[in-house]
């Protein structure tokens, strides 16, 4: 990885006690050659997590001989050569050696990085993304190391730039935390971001604490429990003023809906998509979107029928207004979340892209949902007679005043 510096617990005594476990986790028989180089270096060179764990819990003889007689540079000398394929005896910039297996992500692997404050929280955070290969092996990384009080470090320049512990098996992103001010959060996040460093785990060292998923669990439930009432309402509204055809319009939500959970699925399992809380916004607004293209055809319709026009007639003539009305309305949001998503922070990226893929979904819905199940409803008796509760006979659409019962037609009386 890439990055400064996270603050930590107990660096005092860091370094005793990191000489005292690779001692005690010597193993003779597991040692190889110590002056040994990998055979064929290359910046890429990784190990597998269960070969990384495997040395940090039965560290090799001649390793840990090395690491108790190991002295840090001084300020300003050479940083220690960090050779790809093999352990690495470093510091961090306070003076804690650590001895580290060879690394097991490359910075390479990190598709996002940024910092913030997350809602009900005080303190500074960074936030981690990775493609999908190093979303398995992170999870995998985190998972070996859950619960072990066991870190993991982040390595710049051969030097240890942070060193946390797993709270839990992280997949999806994750959160790095600690006494981060918004200048060493924001360098963390850059280096993070922009750098090529390799994730390794030290055999003992500093205590950062990792908060993750990206997303704490109640506020992610926060969120789907705002867009489950916002739907309810959606639909109460429709039966009330709609009454029968409200029909379509909880239809329509229904397969938007679907659609929408078919994409996040197939986009987090093919390139790495995770909902976070803007997104949750995002799907949030999405439903005022499909509102919006419904209410726009039925009024579209009420009008034209106002004008003497039958209900399967105005189904014709409302929807080449509304069609070109639904496609403005969608193309101005759609742009909306492009430039957002182009142009924001990472904390709005997630809105952005949601908001873009339901106005996507929106329009295909629109076009092969809503409008052809209006068509064929229109067809029926019950509708096109105008019952009282289809919701298109004349008062509904008001061309009968409610008091006397009074006939209106082209809104004259």
């Amino acid at each position: 990885f890439g990055g400064e510096t996270a603050s930590a617990s107990e660096k005092a005594t860091a370094s005793d006690k990191a000489s005292e476990k690779a001692s005690e986790s010597a193993d003779p028989s597991a040692s190889p050659s110590a002056g040994a180089k990998p055979e064929t270096p290359n910046e890429n060179d990784v190990v597998k997590v269960d070969d990384a764990v495997k040395f940090m819990r039965t560290v090799p003889q001649e390793w840990a001989t090395a690491y108790n007689s190991f002295t840090c540079p001084a300020p300003g000398a050479d940083p220690v050569e960090d050779i790809p394929g093999k352990p690495l005896l470093t510091c961090d910039e306070d003076g804690v050696p650590y001895l580290l297996t060879p690394a097991v992500i490359e910075g390479t692997e990190i598709s996002e990085a940024s910092y913030g404050i997350p809602q009900q929280q005080a303190n500074y955070v960074v936030t981690l993304d990775f493609k999908s290969e190093g979303n398995k092996v992170f999870a995998d990384t985190t998972g070996a190391i859950v619960g072990t009080g066991e870190q993991f470090a982040i390595v710049l320049d051969g030097k240890v730039i942070s060193a946390p512990t797993a709270d839990s098996r992280i997949s999806g992103g994750a959160q790095i935390s600690g006494d981060f001010t918004q200048e060493s959060a924001a360098a963390l996040a850059n280096n993070l971001k922009y750098g090529s460093l390799p994730l390794d785990f030290p055999e003992d060292g500093i205590q950062t604490r990792v908060i993750g998923p990206t997303l704490a669990g109640n506020q992610l439930t926060a969120g789907l429990w705002a867009g489950l009432v916002g739907l309810i309402l959606v639909v109460i509204f429709s039966i009330l003023y709609y009454r029968a055809m409200s029909i379509v319009v909880i239809g329509s939500l229904l397969v938007a809906g679907a659609l929408t959970y078919g994409m996040i699925l197939l986009l987090s399992e093919t390139a790495g998509v995770t909902l976070d809380l803007p997104g949750v916004a995002g799907l949030i607004v999405g439903i005022g979107i499909t509102a919006d293209s419904f209410i726009i055809l039925y009024e579209r319709m009420r009008d034209d029928m106002r004008d003497g026009r039958s209900m399967r007639v105005a189904v014709d003539t409302a929807w080449v207004r509304a069609r070109n009305t639904c496609l403005a309305s969608d193309g101005v949001s759609f742009l909306a979340a492009f430039v957002l998503y182009v142009f924001a922070t990472n904390e709005v990226k997630g809105f952005a892209f949601m908001l873009g893929l339901t106005t996507i979904i929106d329009v295909l819905v629109f076009f092969w949902f809503t409008h052809p199940m209006t068509k064929l409803m229109a067809g029926w008796g019950f509708f096109n007679k105008g019952h009282v509760l289809s919701g298109m006979d004349k008062r509904a659409i008001g061309t009968v005043d409610a008091p006397t019962g009074t006939t209106l037609v082209g809104g004259k009386a």
